[in-house]
């Protein structure tokens, strides 16, 4: 198969180009021109200043309409040398046809491979005028026949042709010759052959003269327009056209001027600007060092089941970052077999403010972003980069499980509430501490009541030693205990403060900078600003030195508690001969069961108790509020919930809007089901009926509500509120975490999508993806699977011609609906097998390209059964 290369120009596929369909030359006879004069004694230079004349204004494609003359060996040097600067000239006549009063100019142009290039050598354009004038014509000679007579002897000769009416409104135009009625009664006349061959009217100047007069069972003609150049100043002046082209070709043009509605423009077109993927490009193994285009409207990947459509589709997908989702394992091992291991694939993309960039992926390694300098760039691809593109691999529009509708939904408008989503992430943080404050609180009063527990029992153990009076013989041991308890608490408190103020300081670092701060635009007030900031560098003065005062405290402290050691080990043996003393008192009592080194321990331990139970009170009344700061924050995260919702309820209603097939509604929280199988699994293993939940899951929208309702909620389930509580609390971050999902109800055409089979219910989701209007790329793989041939052609691809023209489709496809119908500007034509793929890659007006459409794709000429036009033109 042949590759991409031999697309040339056309690279991104069909494309606009001017377009003159009324230009004389050297060779005309009329009196009226004036190109002898000018070019006098110098003929051979004519070629060439005409062909840059039509360089000059842009002309790309160009019709030679002398008046009732045609000179074949001009027209093969002009069509040479417009090839050679990416002309096509085309050749024609701008025969006089006899008709209403003064005949009617009428520009007829043929194919030039079979009226001048034929295999016979035959000047079949000389034969026919020859057969319309008794003698040599000149600019006002008419011919022998009518107009019908006229399309009936050129459908006589072995050649293809089509008819433009010059300069309608003017002397010898169409519409000034044939008043009233007599245009329609030429139309009839002519019937079938002016519906085929009758393809464009110049100079239109208003479409009002059209009305009433033209037949009402035939389409008016594209309106084109032509210079009609006196001299080779005029060649190309004057009002413009443009024809959306994917090839030089005769048949492409014709092709164009079949579709005026979307392929015939009569001003320059606007280039796109929705963002869009130009190309992408691999390394290693299957497509090494091979490139593909893609166009900004667009791109049908044809070919058999087995071709490699769909791992291109995966490897766009891929380099996006999207995830596989269904069959995430076959979709995975299309990577590593299209690239290898230590391959790349590498997306050309341009933003919506034309920058370019590529996004490069290797099999094992995330995407990275480069600018056009080849710097890497922290932009989001799917936002910033393409704005918010959408993949479907295969039968993702069409599950089987009939789930696929909020998923859908989901990927089209989930891109509108990214930023609110953020939010959401953020205030769900914020929850979960707020959770965790009060389930401390709870701990904490556990805590307390353990703590005192503890200290009952070290009382109780002490109030034994106080019988003997072991207190007061070990009191002023005790009191140096104490007093070095107080003395090392105290230093490490100062230290805390120390390091507190120090983070302070570090953390507000950047804050002393503000006087750095220099406005261009309003450089007084800022000097006023900035003194007001002086305040800020007292703090920050104050603050360093309550630093050095603390660092001058912790060094005296440090010596105050050298000299207490050194009293405490002066008065040691004091204190040893004081226990001496006292055991051998119990043993004269003949106390056994109590030894005096145990008391000190007793003490510490009952010292300890109490100051546990202090900073634990302390901690309590700190928060004392998060019960009440939990119900707040979860205040906030519903008011999130709910603006996430109205969000997505203006996406659907645009989409709504923007077509009538398809309507949806979204009910907030109305997910019911998810709900209930959420708490099911959560409390499983609990013993909790089901019956139960679903008595809750009805009853409240969601688990905050159970939360902040509990005795109620408790009443409605009426079973082990006990039980309910423990497995409640150990999912409390979860479930007050927890966004019930909203519910979508879609009807296509009136009636519920699940009532439709599942070929109507994928026409009608493609329906709502394509009528997206602000997603700048559609990717999906296979669409047309489970979709009837007579949705295809009525919905999708009306609704896919409209908006291509500011949304770029990447579809794989084996129906050729898709590319005939949808009119692809860029068709990728796939052949391969495991160990190879081959492509070839050109516009829908490639008669290469619609071979393979007519014979490799499902359906073959059954797919143009629907625009027969269409058919004609290409069997």
């Amino acid at each position: 198969m042949s590759t991409d290369s031999q697309i040339g120009s056309f690279k991104a596929g069909a494309d606009w180009l001017r377009a003159d369909f009324h230009l004389h030359t050297l060779s005309d006879p009329g009196q009226s021109r004036n190109f002898r004069k000018e070019f006098r004694d110098r003929e051979s230079e004519f070629s060439k200043e005409w062909i840059a004349a039509l360089v000059e204004q842009g002309v790309q494609i160009a019709v030679v309409t002398n008046h009732n003359a045609f000179d074949r060996d001009e027209y093969k040097n002009l069509r040479k040398l417009g090839k050679r600067e990416g002309i096509l000239v085309l050749p024609g006549v701008e025969l006089n046809v006899k008709e209403g009063g003064g005949g009617i100019h009428t520009l007829i142009v043929f194919d030039p491979e079979t009226w001048v290039s034929n295999k016979q050598g035959d000047d079949r354009i000389k034969r026919f005028l020859d057969s319309q004038f008794s003698g040599v014509p000149d600019e006002g000679s008419r011919t022998t026949s009518d107009l019908c007579a006229t399309l009936e002897k050129l459908d006589g000769y072995e050649g293809d042709y089509f008819i433009v009416f010059a300069h309608v409104e003017s002397d010898n135009g169409l519409l000034s010759e044939l008043q009233g009625d007599n245009l329609k009664h030429v139309i009839e006349n002519c019937g079938e052959r002016w519906r085929n061959r009758v393809l464009g009217l110049q100079k239109v100047k208003s479409e009002e003269r059209l009305k009433g007069r033209w037949h009402p069972d035939f389409a008016v003609p594209s309106f084109v327009e032509g210079s009609d150049p006196k001299g080779i100043d005029e060649v190309g002046i004057g009002k413009q056209c443009f024809l959306k082209v994917g090839e030089l070709s005769f048949g492409a043009v014709k092709f164009a001027l079949t579709d005026p509605q979307f392929r015939v423009l009569g001003e320059e077109p606007v280039p796109p600007s929705h963002s869009r993927i130009e190309a992408v490009s691999f390394t290693g193994k299957l497509l090494d060092g091979r490139t593909l285009s893609f166009s900004s409207g667009f791109t049908s990947l044809i070919g058999i089941r087995g071709s490699g459509k769909s791992t291109l589709i995966e490897a766009i997908r891929f380099a996006l970052g999207y995830d596989a989702g269904e069959d995430s394992t076959y979709k995975n091992g299309l990577i590593p077999r299209l690239i290898g291991s230590g391959g790349q694939i590498t997306l050309h993309a341009i933003d919506r403010h034309g920058n370019q960039y590529e996004i490069r992926r290797s099999s094992h390694e995330p995407p990275e972003v480069f600018d056009s300098d080849g710097e890497r760039v922290g932009a989001s691809i799917r936002e910033s980069i393409l704005s918010h593109p959408i993949y479907f691999g295969q039968k993702d529009l069409s599950k089987k499980d009939g789930g696929g509708e909020k998923d859908i939904v989901e990927r089209l408008v989930g891109s509108q509430v990214v930023a609110k989503r953020k939010e959401i992430a953020e205030q769900k943080k914020i929850v979960i501490a707020a959770i965790s404050g009060a389930q401390s609180l709870l701990e904490i009063d556990t805590q307390i009541d353990d703590e005192k527990e503890l200290l009952s029992d070290a009382k109780h153990r002490r109030s034994v030693f106080e019988k003997h009076g072991v207190p007061e013989a070990l009191a002023k041991e005790t009191a140096f205990k104490s007093d070095e308890r107080e003395i090392t608490s105290t230093i490490e408190s100062v230290e805390e403060f120390a390091s507190a103020i120090d983070t302070l300081i570090e953390d507000y670092e950047d804050l002393k900078r503000y006087s750095e701060y220099e406005s261009e635009e309003n450089a007084e007030f800022f000097e006023k600003f900035h003194k007001s900031c002086s305040g800020i560098d007292s703090a920050f003065s104050h603050l360093k030195k309550a630093t050095d005062s603390l660092e001058e405290c912790r060094e005296e402290l440090g010596e105050r508690k050298k000299d207490f050691s050194e009293r405490h080990d002066a008065v040691k043996e004091e204190f040893s001969a004081t226990r001496r003393a006292l055991q051998d008192s119990l043993d004269a009592e003949n106390v056994s069961s109590l030894d005096p080194d145990d008391f000190p321990a007793i003490e510490e331990e009952i010292e300890k108790h109490r100051g546990e139970i202090k900073e634990l009170k302390k901690r309590r009344k700190k928060l004392a509020k998060a019960e009440e700061d939990l119900l707040a924050e979860l205040a906030k995260l519903r008011q999130l919930w709910k603006e996430e919702f109205r969000i997505i309820e203006e996406g659907v209603e645009r989409i709504n809007q923007a077509q009538s097939a398809l309507q949806i509604e979204v009910e907030f929280r109305g997910g019911k089901e998810e709900f209930f199988n959420e708490a099911r699994a959560a409390f499983r293993g609990s013993g909790i009926q089901g019956t139960t939940l679903r008595k809750l899951v009805d009853a409240y929208a969601d688990f905050t509500l159970i939360y902040e309702n509990w005795d109620a909620a408790m009443e409605v389930a009426n079973s082990s509120p006990e039980k309910i509580w423990e497995f409640f609390e150990k999912n409390l971050p979860e479930f007050l975490t927890y966004r019930v999902p909203d519910r979508y109800t879609i009807s296509y055409k009136g009636k519920d999508l699940n009532s439709h089979s599942l070929g109507q219910r994928a026409s009608a989701l493609i329906l709502f993806v394509l009528s997206k209007d602000d997603c700048d790329l559609i990717i999906i793989d296979q669409p047309e699977d489970d979709l009837d041939n007579q949705t295809i052609y009525e919905d999708v691809i009306t609704l896919l011609q409209e908006a291509k023209k500011k949304t770029q489709f990447i579809f794989a496809t084996h129906n050729a609906n898709f590319p005939v119908l949808g009119d692809a500007e860029l068709v990728h034509c796939f052949a391969g097998n495991d160990d190879a793929i081959e492509l070839m890659s050109g516009s829908i007006d490639s008669s290469e390209i619609q071979t393979q459409i007519v014979n490799v794709m499902e359906g073959g000429k059954d797919a143009f059964a629907r625009r027969k036009r269409i058919y004609d033109l290409w069997s």
